[in-house]
């Protein structure tokens, strides 16, 4: 049986079958028999596990793209702050209920919401 030969943790340029597809994948965990493969779209990325056997067949690779990725990888730094909607209470007055309260919408009653400090 041959296989595309992945390294975990890179991700990959990969083109399916024949075609002008191009997709990235990034490699997530590798078992004897499959790969766990983060296949990144734009702002969405869905996680599947693939067989070997299945990804020699139907891909190829273009070009291992890692080291391009770790250079551009946006970096944000957080703080916590009080919830402005609860006042670090977290819960707010909910008239439909017979306790009179419900948790926090923003906080979900953690009392705390992530600030954005910075971004690099």
């Amino acid at each position: 049986m041959k296989e595309l030969k992945l390294e975990l943790d890179h991700t990959y340029l990969l083109r399916y079958k024949n075609t002008d597809i191009i997709s990235s994948a990034t490699v997530l965990l590798i078992t004897d028999k499959a790969y766990r493969i983060r296949w990144n779209r734009g702002m969405e990325s869905n996680d599947t596990w693939e067989l070997k056997s299945s990804m020699y067949d139907d891909y190829s690779i273009v070009e291992d793209i890692s080291d391009f990725i770790q250079e551009n990888v946006l970096q944000v730094e957080t703080t916590l702050v009080q919830c402005h909607i609860c006042k670090g209470f977290g819960y707010v007055p909910d008239p439909d209920s017979t306790a009179g309260t419900k948790s926090c919408p923003l906080c979900y009653g953690s009392k705390m919401i992530p600030e954005v400090v910075k971004i690099s």
